[in-house]
């Protein structure tokens, strides 16, 4: 579906196509469509596993204490204190975003649940909209084709109306560059689009406003911080309490922590945790999510005489930090590795990921490329995918020189209808050009 459509863009617009990634982190072609009966699967196996997920948790409260929970999911101690337990009960305002791998089986397998406001890679929506306008579509057009940023605005404006707020700060840090046109300003502007009435501010933390640490100010404000806990230094660690202190409401404080440790890979996989969850939610487990297991000693020597269809995760790791590939490693190599911090890592089934030809370095080469998708939900709602691909590493990140794009979910006959669009596209410019 894509590789015909972005032939027929290069046919199109030819050399022009190089003008629509400004970035180096932007595949050259940033749009790639999707079949909208396939992201409807996805969609519900993801719903049927946040539901699974929920449940396993609410027996863990149950039968755990806070800190026994906390030290499962092996939280760092600075936060114990920034956890919204009643938030975490109720699921409310969830944020996040499910890894998918395509396989080569023409499956698909959710690889890693992240949860949690700082999940990235929203902004790649933006990217797609110049190329389509070219032969005059959009993406508000597509019944997919919403950014997911629409999603997060409903939620902050629901949020802010039921709690009198009257401001909306994106929190960033000092460290990131926010000047460049990757990060946050398409955020801001969208939010300052949508949430009428509020005012937006996107500010780095040592530009937080004395007054708003306030009572009085502080119960007027909606902070959506922008970073997670492990980059936090200090001082920082100060400010944030005093955020919290000064009655700000915070879309999220540090109960993502618990919700994306990729733990609960495990956890899901256990049959002892069956017994709680519907016939539904255990098939897709059993369907989208690889075969995991929590590592300790009593389970380390077999997994390593297995290493060569594993994967290795520690379990707060991201990035494709602290990632390991069985085949890559010796078993003395993994046991140093994983000896050291052995409740903390899970074992996990490799995928091999589907290589589809996409656009590497310029826009006139299609390199194979592993490829993850990332599906975003936010507050019930489901939207477009991110796309990251590598074709250098088979852990896909954008560090490691990975490129993104945003993917779009389309019917056959929104499909058919874009591609006659650009074939129109096509004869209107060859006339112009007679």
């Amino acid at each position: 579906m894509t590789q015909t459509f972005h032939q027929s863009l290069r046919e199109t617009l030819g050399e022009r196509l190089a003008s629509f990634a400004p970035l180096k982190e932007i595949l050259p072609i940033p749009v790639v469509l999707f079949p909208e009966e396939d992201f409807i699967k996805l969609e519900a196996g993801f719903r049927l596993v946040l539901s699974a997920q929920q449940k396993i948790l609410r027996s863990l409260r149950k039968r755990h204490s806070q800190e026994e929970i906390l030290k499962l999911f092996h939280v760092p101690p600075k936060a114990w204190r920034f956890i919204d337990w009643n938030k975490l009960d109720a699921n409310t305002d969830a944020i996040g975003r499910v890894d998918i791998v395509p396989t080569t089986s023409g499956e698909y397998k959710f690889c890693e649940l992240n949860i949690g406001p700082p999940v990235d890679g929203h902004q790649m929506h933006q990217y797609c909209e110049p190329v389509l306008r070219e032969f005059g579509a959009t993406a508000s057009s597509l019944k997919g084709g919403r950014s997911t940023y629409d999603d997060l605005a409903s939620l902050i404006s629901k949020r802010c109306a039921a709690d009198g707020c009257q401001r909306i700060v994106l929190l960033d840090l000092d460290s990131y560059q926010t000047e460049t046109p990757l990060v946050y300003d398409e955020m801001r502007r969208h939010l300052e689009s949508a949430c009428r009435g509020y005012d937006v501010h996107l500010i780095k933390n040592s530009q937080y406003p004395e007054e708003w640490l306030t009572r009085s100010e502080g119960r007027k404000t909606l902070v959506f911080r922008l970073f997670l806990e492990k980059e936090l230094v200090e001082d920082e660690w100060h400010l944030f309490d005093r955020i919290v202190s000064s009655g700000a409401v915070l879309l999220s404080m540090f109960e993502p922590y618990i919700l994306h440790s990729k733990i609960w890979l495990a956890l899901l996989c256990d049959p002892n945790y069956h017994k709680l969850l519907s016939a539904e939610e255990i098939a897709a487990i059993k369907t989208f999510i690889p075969e995991s297991h929590r590592i300790d000693a009593s389970n380390l020597d077999a997994l390593l005489s297995d290493k060569d269809r594993l994967i290795f995760k520690l379990s707060n790791s991201g990035e494709g930090k602290d990632v390991l590939i069985g085949s890559e490693h010796s078993q003395a190599e993994l046991r140093a590795v994983l000896e050291n911090k052995l409740d903390e890592w899970i074992a996990q089934e490799f995928v091999y990921t589907l290589a589809p030809a996409f656009p590497q370095t310029h826009w006139t080469q299609s390199v194979q490329q592993n490829a993850v998708l990332g599906l975003y939900h936010i507050d019930g709602r489901y939207s477009g995918f991110l796309l990251r691909c590598n074709a250098r590493s088979r852990v896909v990140n954008l560090a490691s020189g990975g490129k993104a794009a945003w993917v779009l979910s389309v019917s056959d006959d929104e499909y058919n209808k874009l591609l006659k669009q650009v074939s129109d596209s096509a004869c209107r410019r060859g006339n112009d050009d007679e």
